[in-house]
């Protein structure tokens, strides 16, 4: 019976197992399946619009490289139509109002060229920073 408490040894072991978990597990599952759906859509959702904004601005750079070339020469014109107009004021064969006309024309033309400029390098630094591409040296752009 109860002779030497000594020698007896007493072990314990726990075992906490869930038996039964009404489907807990298996909800869960395919909630992250469907979350992963959800997000896989939406990456793929982004990547056409990315491509989308992509051939907008590379079709507007484009056309505005267009518009640099017109109006350089644009602005070209306006300035060898004022140096000809400012000729023919200093000999006397037209007044002050035509000459006043041929320099607001030639500021005009120069701004526009300025300004199709800056659009032009505006919409180049646009494609590079979707890009993350240096096209000058025709390397990536490490951000």
């Amino acid at each position: 019976m109860y002779d030497n408490p000594v020698d007896r040894e007493l072990i314990v072991v726990e075992l906490d197992v869930p038996l039964y978990q009404f489907g807990f597990n298996r909800s869960r599952t395919e909630r992250a399946k469907t979350e992963q759906l959800i997000i896989e859509d939406q990456i793929t959702l982004e990547q056409i619009a990315l491509e989308q904004t992509l051939f907008e601005r590379i079709s507007n750079f484009t056309l505005l490289q267009e518009q640099v070339k017109n109006t350089k020469r644009a602005d070209e014109v306006a300035n060898k139509g004022y140096q000809v107009t400012r000729q023919r004021f200093m000999i006397g064969k037209i007044d002050l109002l035509e000459l006043n006309q041929a320099v607001s024309q030639k500021t005009a033309a120069r701004i526009a060229y300025i300004n199709a400029l800056r659009d032009y390098c505006t919409a180049y630094f646009e494609i590079r920073k979707l890009t993350h591409f240096d096209f000058v040296n025709n390397k990536e752009i490490q951000p």
